[in-house]
């Protein structure tokens, strides 16, 4: 009982001396709020790998119909020569279709990846990532207009 008494704080006792007044000690804020800053906006840096796809999502698409089957690897090649407009439009009809979860999982990744393989190119300034880019912001305003 002795050692909760004395825990507790006294009336005589003073804590507001511990704790830096905003008036007074303006450094104290402005390190602490530029530490948070700092912390949150480190934690954000470092560029992510692309998502790389597995052998088995690599062939997801083997027992699908002929159509989807085309559709995915025209994508694939599409993607991997840096067709950035063709690969996108192809990655995106197929995940408007019926896919399997591993479908679907294939689909999005590959998504992912070209994304940032375009965003990649466009901050290098790589002059057919920015017409790719250009292109796709239009063909979005298009769709958007007529209500696709």
């Amino acid at each position: 009982m002795y050692y909760l008494v004395a825990l507790l704080p006294q009336p005589e006792m003073k804590l507001l001396p511990l704790i830096p007044r905003a008036a007074g000690c303006w450094t104290f804020w402005l390190a602490t709020f530029l530490t948070l800053v700092g912390g949150l906006f480190l934690q954000g840096c470092g560029a992510k790998p692309a998502p790389k796809l597995t052998a088995s999502e690599q062939h997801a698409f083997d027992s699908a119909s002929p159509t989807l089957a085309q559709m995915w690897q025209t994508a694939l090649v599409a993607g991997s020569s840096n067709d950035y407009v063709t690969a996108q439009t192809l990655l995106y009809g197929l995940s408007r279709t019926d896919l399997t979860p591993e479908q679907t999982e294939a689909v999005g990744k590959e998504i992912t990846a070209l994304k940032q393989r375009l965003n990649a190119a466009a901050q290098k300034a790589d002059p057919a990532a920015l017409k790719a880019l250009e292109e796709l912001r239009q063909n979005s305003v298009r769709r958007r207009a007529t209500g696709e």
